[in-house]
């Protein structure tokens, strides 16, 4: 009984520790993707520049179509 205990207490404190951690955990994360974004926003905009714009169009439209359906609609990547 005291085993399981000390296990239970282990990890009730594992979790809470996790818990109380998770929202810095996510500010890093978040900003880490933001900076990301903004670092290849450029180059993807000056590649989209020497693109065929009605193919730049198709490929969008399957992207959000692929957003919103989800499933076998993502096999387009």
């Amino acid at each position: 009984a005291h085993r399981q205990e000390l296990y239970d207490d282990h990890m009730r404190d594992s979790n809470w520790k996790k818990l109380v951690g998770l929202a810095k955990s996510l500010c890093k994360k978040y900003k880490a993707a933001s900076d990301g974004v903004n670092l290849t926003n450029a180059p993807f905009e000056e590649l989209t520049k020497f693109l065929d714009p009605e193919k730049v169009s198709q490929w969008s439209k399957d992207a959000q179509n692929a957003e919103k359906k989800r499933g076998e609609a993502l096999n387009i990547y």
